[in-house]
């Protein structure tokens, strides 16, 4: 869904509220997280995207029910997951080299990533299990945000519920 532009003008202040009142308490929670290190959350997000991209990047199908099964064994990871390297993060996202390397060595230390013996870097499967809860809040915000959003454009709103059809589906 795109929205309108004349829309958009005339909703302006009330949907960049609504975007910042979701937005603004993801970033304190990600910043406690992180012990306020938005440098490390860049880096660990850009390890990850990587990684991930070739499970989740062509749909589910691809193996992404899989991901904790690939995670935990280095065959699987190196098979099926993206590799990259502190180079390639910091050439991606702007972040100088030894501020990737510093980063790097602290997730290691986390238990959140790895570097196998090639020097590839790798999330681990405990990422996904500390941030667990974290990411169902984040989820449920969006979507809050999300049907804010599309009422304030005029989109027709979803059915909810068990009773839903399905997208695409009468």
């Amino acid at each position: 869904m795109r929205i309108d532009e004349a829309c958009f003008r005339r909703k302006h202040s009330e949907m960049a509220y609504t975007l910042s009142a979701f937005m603004v308490p993801y970033l304190l929670r990600l910043y406690r997280a992180f012990d306020g290190d938005m440098a490390e959350i860049i880096v660990l997000g850009e390890i990850a995207q990587r990684n991930a991209s070739r499970l989740f990047g062509a749909g589910p199908a691809n193996g992404g029910s899989r991901v904790g099964e690939v995670l935990r064994d280095p065959a699987q990871r190196q098979a099926h997951l993206v590799p990259c390297n502190a180079l390639s993060v910091a050439e991606t996202t702007g972040i100088p080299r030894e501020t990737v390397r510093r980063k790097v060595q602290k997730l290691i230390a986390r238990g959140w990533i790895v570097r196998e013996a090639d020097g590839y870097l790798y999330v681990t499967p405990a990422v996904a299990e500390h941030f667990e809860s974290f990411n169902l809040e984040t989820f449920n915000g969006v979507l809050a945000a999300a049907e804010r959003l599309e009422h304030l454009a005029g989109a027709p709103t979803r059915p909810q519920g068990r009773d839903a059809a399905a997208p695409g589906r009468p």
